[in-house]
């Protein structure tokens, strides 16, 4: 007795699962491979029942809960079993993306920089991207807010750092190939100078070995030296130094090689990202207005439901419903302003594609006038 009712309701079975995942699989230290061989052979996509969404639920569920301890058992947690969860999270698709997040938002809700220390190890990892990250603010996070079922702030929090990560993404990869190109550079300028000292000491053993062996034939027809490999001329002290410091130098040389070859592959990797960097912020983007307008147009026809009354009916209890309407309107086109202004250059950025997609619809006026004064055109 005493006890609250909500106490008494059994987990759920993806709960259940994550449990015993941890237990059975990530507490053990057991590879990727077969934490997703004991997701198959425990059948979780059809115990769960939602397909691969449900085995993104129960890893999520238990890589949060093996991380709890820390943010190096999150690190440790999410990078030994990202194979893992990157497989599932490309079978869900978006949707899955979202569920992540959601998973992490619960797991933490009142550990609010928790949340965006998960946010920032998927990001980082390339498990999940900001565009899943906008379109779940707005359809599940922001609106709780506007019912005042959830922090605002945290919400908000959460969008602008995915955000901003997006943003940050093509300056990053500019800056790092600019590094691994001057790195690249430093290494092949190393690797010609020892080249150099290497030839230049080589030519050097050559000529004194071929000047000693016409001074011992008193001048005659001596054997050229060329084709005689350099270990076999090296038969005095002189030649033995001289033999001494081309190997060295050689060998300096080739310790260079796996250096450019560590580089050659990070600028690659780098030109990856700055490809991948605009396309992925650019979605993002425009998943955030579309999505954001949606919720505006949403709370506008919730508003429009409920008409202002008379001033006799002022104190009217549908009055009172009419102005928290109206507020969360105002509240909302405040927000959806400070957004503008905040992201502007990379509003700019997709600014005729975004007017090309918002043609069709029908947008509440203020919603109109606000992203006319950014787009500069009619919409």
């Amino acid at each position: 007795g005493g006890q609250r009712e909500e106490e008494d309701v059994p987990p759920s079975l993806d709960t259940v699962l994550a449990g015993e995942l941890l237990r059975d699989v990530i507490r053990a230290k057991a590879s990727p491979e077969a934490l997703l061989e004991w997701m198959g052979t425990r059948g979780v996509e059809a115990a769960v029942g939602e397909g691969p969404r449900g085995s993104v639920k129960v890893l999520m569920r238990a890589l949060l809960a093996a991380g709890s301890k820390s943010p190096t058992h999150l690190n440790v947690a999410l990078e030994r079993y990202a194979t893992s969860l990157r497989e599932l999270l490309s079978r869900a698709g978006l949707y899955g993306q979202m569920i992540a997040v959601e998973l992490a938002a619960q797991f933490y809700a009142a550990l609010p920089q928790k949340v965006l220390m998960v946010l920032d190890r998927l990001l980082a990892l390339g498990l999940i991207g900001a565009e899943a990250v906008s379109i779940w603010a707005f359809e599940t996070a922001i609106p709780a807010t506007l019912s005042e079922q959830a922090s605002a702030s945290s919400a908000w929090e959460v969008l602008n750092y995915s955000l901003e990560r997006a943003a940050a993404r093509l300056p990053e990869a500019e800056e790092k190939i600019s590094k691994a190109l001057g790195d690249l550079d430093l290494v092949h300028s190393k690797v010609r100078t020892l080249q150099e000292r290497a030839n230049n000491l080589a030519s050097q053993l050559r000529a004194y070995a071929q000047a000693r062996r016409q001074e011992q034939d008193g001048g005659g027809g001596a054997r050229d030296v060329e084709g005689v490999p350099l270990d076999e001329l090296a038969v005095d002290p002189r030649s033995r130094s001289l033999l001494a410091k081309h190997n060295d130098a050689a060998h300096r040389v080739n310790v260079q090689a796996p250096k450019a070859n560590a580089l050659t592959a990070a600028l690659a990797q780098h030109q990856a990202l700055r490809e991948a960097a605009a396309p992925s912020r650019d979605a993002a983007f425009m998943a955030a207005y579309k999505s954001f307008l949606q919720l505006v147009a949403a709370e506008e026809e919730r508003a429009a439901a409920h008409p202002m009354r008379t001033e006799a009916e002022e104190h009217d209890a549908n009055d009172r419903a009419d102005e928290i309407h109206r507020a969360r309107l105002d509240h909302l086109y405040a927000q959806l302003r400070a957004f503008v202004r905040k992201y502007l250059p990379e509003t700019a950025a997709i600014a005729p594609q975004l007017a090309q997609e918002l043609r069709g619809l029908t947008l509440p006026p203020r919603a109109s006038e606000v992203l006319q004064e950014v787009l500069k055109c009619e919409l």
